[in-house]
């Protein structure tokens, strides 16, 4: 899957390294993103976060350990 530099942006915010783009479609908004997360433990040591900006994109991330 390609991302735009916007959506690219939003992913590897500063707030968001070592997480793994899971699915669903980033938003254009950027590091300007007002964005709320919502976390969920998959197994004991895999998290996934799932992302829901104000222009209405959602999409997830997860990180393991």
């Amino acid at each position: 899957m390609s991302f735009t530099d916007a959506q690219q942006e939003t992913l590897h915010a500063p707030d968001r390294r070592g997480l793994h783009f899971n699915s669903g479609e980033p938003c254009e908004c950027g590091t300007d993103a007002d964005t709320s997360t919502r976390a969920v433990r998959k197994y004991s040591d895999t998290m996934l976060y799932e992302h829901r900006c104000a222009c209405g994109a959602t999409w997830s991330t997860w990180t393991e350990g």
